[in-house]
């Protein structure tokens, strides 16, 4: 549910920024931002389910 959310978060962070800042958004900028989002977020994985994640994620960069 999380992911999903901080999906969300960072889509109108990207809209905000090219109204307010007139910034073009992007794919890889969303993708980058994304990322570094959820590596803040690993800390409340289960340690089981961390390399998994990280495999995953790893996969996205």
């Amino acid at each position: 549910m999380e992911i999903f959310i901080i999906t969300a978060w960072e889509i109108w962070k990207q809209r905000n920024a090219k109204i307010f800042c007139g910034t073009t958004p992007s794919f890889q900028s969303w993708k980058q931002c994304f990322v570094s989002n959820i590596q803040l977020h690993l800390h409340r994985c289960k340690p089981e389910l961390k390399d998994a994640f990280l495999a995953c994620l790893n996969s996205l960069q």
